[in-house]
Parts: structure tokens; sequence; C-alpha cells
């Protein structure tokens, strides 16, 4: 995995943009970019990967139910 290329192109996006690119990566590769960089990522740099490409309300959820 390249991380400079991924921190380029998912910090230097708005969310609308990553949710797109997140879906064509699914269309292209038939899969999904968050499962994906789970399996290639690790420790918090994952986590934040994985938080750019998850759409804000299904992130706010999973962060309110961890929290209680």
């Amino acid at each position: 995995t390249d991380e400079k290329t991924l921190i380029s192109v998912l910090t230097e996006r708005t969310n609308a943009q990553r949710q797109l690119i997140a879906k064509e990566y699914q269309a292209i590769c038939g899969k999904e970019l968050k499962d994906d960089l789970k399996g290639d990522l690790s420790g918090h740099f994952k986590d934040l990967m994985v938080a750019l490409v998850t759409p804000p309300a299904v992130f706010d959820a999973k962060q309110l139910k961890k929290s209680m």
C-alpha cells in the first residue's frame, strides 16, 4: 500500500468526493475500499483512513455506540 498516495487522495478531498471514490472503487474492484484498507493497514493510520471513507452518519453512529 502506498501510504503517501492514500494520504494525498483521501485528505485532500471533501467527504462527498471520498464517498464517490469509495463507490467507484467498489464498481471497479468488486469490493469495498474500507475492507481493503482494513486488511492492508494497521493501527491509528488504519482507523483514520477507514474513518475517512465511512459515510459521516455511519461513523457518528458507530462512535456513539462505542461510547455507551
